[in-house]
């Protein structure tokens, strides 16, 4: 065996023998706690379904039962299913540990569905071990769930009270359309599984995760072990959570690390059903029921990542870029899916810089250097990768002019109404010109060099022209602002119409 070098330590598992609690064909444990946990996942499909069709049927139901309406609770005093749901998730996380990711999350339920069927053409994905990206969800959960709160505080604004949004009537109205859930499912549920191993997306993506992960640690819940475990690494090889079970039971005599979603295939796989799930008190290591030898203060074995402290800042910065360039690009990418890119952007890159300083490079099965030389599809890699890269430049381009314009215009006080009628020009301060003049200019180099036309920013060009008078250039706006969302802009070019005395014009935009 070559002798390894500083920096190259791994963990030492012990040769695997054949197990007879696995099915070599689907990698699937012959017991039956796999097959239920899928059935289960199943049924929380199905419940998803009925929910949908009793909507359709009825035309109203219960609010989306989906964690991140809390944040409508949280910020605008709207009590709705999702909220409570998130609630309930949490406290029974905190008693017996993080089963709701493992038992009842579709997206999960994906990335389980996308690593089956790797593992059935013979892939199993590394995962991504990072000691900074692993943050990602903590900043997200922050910003989604705690800084609308901590803002409203800081400026001194009243809590608008609690208001009951259990039954909906637009069930539809927080949820993407069909195109971009396809996108997100295949982005989260699938390409994430491949580059970053299995939970890639609950790893380094999901906010609500972040919640569970705190939760987990103060849960009773643990896997527990016996005197029967001999460490031969079954566990740790058929974990999906991408958790050292092994080396947790051997340290502490249970996993106590928070991303274990109990999906009990660790359980089910073990040749001696040595594992187990049970209540623990908070004493931790000294109450198990196990001999294996336990340090008197358990320490976690040393954990070996994948980057260096440098390429893992780096990884982060590009995280953030990419983030900034592509939600809401175009109105079109939503907050979850600009987050899983964005941490499959900070991979890419890596691998990227690797590709012209390393000798031989991998990504999974995909063999991109191999003796000092690139691969063709290396080479095809890299192009994408540069391709990728000014993409995401052009598009923080559009996107900072995009803010530019909306801050600089949003500082007018004048109403629609008041530029309609023309009293609003003379009451225009230089002030307002000024910002008029840089909202113009920042929206159209958005427009100009923007991929997509958006209404905001059609929007913002009509109102700024009107501001400055020229009405011929604000309608020509109104009308591609109309093209792009006709319900969105039907009242305000009909209103705008009628002000100018064309009432036939205006009646005929429907």
């Amino acid at each position: 065996m070559p002798k390894k070098t500083a920096g190259q330590e791994g963990i030492e598992l012990p040769i695997l023998q054949p197990n007879k609690n696995i099915d070599n064909d689907t990698c699937l444990p012959k017991r039956g706690r796999g097959r239920v946990r899928a059935l289960v996942l199943i049924g929380v499909h199905l419940l998803i379904l009925a929910h949908i069709t009793h909507f359709w049927m009825a035309g109203r139901s219960l609010s989306a039962v989906e964690p991140s309406e809390a944040m409508a609770t949280l910020e605008l005093g709207q009590v709705n299913a999702g909220a409570i749901f998130f609630g309930l998730a949490i406290v029974s996380t905190a008693i017996f540990g993080r089963f709701f990711c493992g038992w009842g999350c579709h997206i999960v339920a994906l990335q389980d569905l996308s690593g089956h069927l790797l593992r059935r053409i013979g892939l199993r994905p590394k995962p991504l071990r990072s000691r900074l990206l692993i943050l990602v969800p903590f900043v997200l959960a922050f910003y989604m769930f705690i800084w609308p709160t901590v803002q409203r505080l800081w400026l001194g604004n009243p809590h608008p009270g609690l208001s009951n949004h259990l039954i909906t009537i637009d069930f539809w109205q927080t949820f993407p359309g069909p195109v971009v859930s396809i996108l997100t499912f295949v982005v989260c549920g699938s390409l994430i599984v491949y580059l970053l191993g299995n939970k890639g997306f609950c790893t380094y993506a999901c906010p609500y995760g972040a919640f569970f992960s705190v939760a987990d640690r103060l849960a009773l819940g643990r896997i527990r072990v016996t005197d029967a475990c001999h460490q031969c690494g079954q566990c740790t090889a058929h974990c999906t959570s991408n958790v050292q079970v092994h080396a947790e039971v051997r340290d502490f005599g249970m996993v106590v690390n928070p991303g274990c979603m109990k999906c009990m295939d660790c359980v089910s796989v073990c040749p001696n059903e040595a594992l187990y799930f049970g209540l623990t008190t908070r004493s931790g290591a000294n109450n198990t029921t196990h001999t294996l030898p336990i340090l008197s203060k358990p320490t976690r074995s040393k954990r070996v990542y994948d980057y260096s402290l440098a390429e893992e800042f780096t990884g982060l910065l590009v995280t953030g870029v990419t983030v900034y360039a592509i939600r809401g690009l175009y109105d079109f990418t939503p907050l979850l899916l600009s987050v899983a890119v964005g941490v499959i952007t900070a991979y890419l890159i890596l691998q990227f810089f690797r590709l012209f300083r390393k000798r031989d490079l991998r990504t999974q099965n995909i063999q991109l250097k191999r003796g000092g030389r690139i691969t063709q599809v290396g080479w095809w890699a890299a192009i994408f990768v540069v391709v990728w890269a000014a993409f995401l430049v052009h598009s923080c381009f559009v996107q900072y002019h995009r803010y530019q314009g909306r801050e600089y215009l949003t500082r007018i006080t004048a109403t629609w109404t008041d530029l309609f009628s023309g009293v609003a020009q003379s009451k225009l301060t230089t002030e307002d010109h000024a910002n008029i003049d840089k909202g113009l200019r920042s929206y159209e180099l958005t427009d100009r060099f923007g991929i997509v036309h958006v209404v905001e920013v059609k929007l913002g060009l009509a109102l700024g022209y009107l501001a400055k008078g020229d009405l011929e250039a604000a309608e020509n706006h109104f009308r591609q602002a109309y093209a792009c969302n006709p319900p969105q802009v039907r009242e305000l070019l009909r209103e705008f119409l009628a002000y100018q005395n064309r009432p036939e014009d205006a009646a005929a935009i429907h």
